[in-house]
């Protein structure tokens, strides 16, 4: 995280996940674009792509996660292919997850985030909001505050 990034972080409410996701299903629909199998990226993709299965009718969601060696899965071959990730940062997980696509042989391949930079090697298909600020989650914000070194109190529990 580089030094502009820290001084423009920006915590985001499960509201504001949920209307993004939904934004993001709705420009996907406008393209008339149905694939056959979401694949969420592990694990920033898990939420983004449950959502978007929902909401687009996508019964088939799988994930992936780029930090082991992955075999060729039966489920990928000459699919229509949606791959979905929370942001497109620096774009080098999309980018690998869409090389190990490609080779995989798809019929079709697509990309969504909820957040782009534009400083990502990836330009999605769909995104939901462009942005500048380091993104927290809220399925890491624990985890992110632990790592920075806040203290966090759980509702009913002591601190941690």
């Amino acid at each position: 995280m580089s030094k502009e990034e820290r001084d423009i972080t920006e915590t985001v409410s499960w509201d504001h996940i949920i209307s993004l996701a939904k934004d993001l299903a709705r420009q996907i629909e406008s393209a008339k674009y149905i694939p056959d199998i979401i694949l969420a990226i592990s694990r920033g993709g898990w939420v983004p792509g449950r959502l978007l299965s929902d909401y687009l009718g996508i019964e088939t969601l799988a994930d992936i996660t780029i930090n082991m060696k992955v075999r060729t899965p039966s489920y990928v071959l000459n699919k229509k292919v949606l791959i979905v990730d929370d942001i497109a940062d620096s774009g080098k997980t999309l980018k690998k997850v869409m090389e190990f696509a490609v080779n995989n042989m798809v019929k079709d391949l697509r990309t969504a985030t909820l957040f782009y930079k534009v400083t990502s090697i990836v330009h999605p298909n769909w995104f939901a909001e462009e942005t500048e600020a380091w993104i927290v989650f809220p399925w890491e914000e624990y985890n992110w505050r632990r790592k920075h070194g806040e203290r966090i109190t759980f509702r009913g529990d002591s601190q941690c």
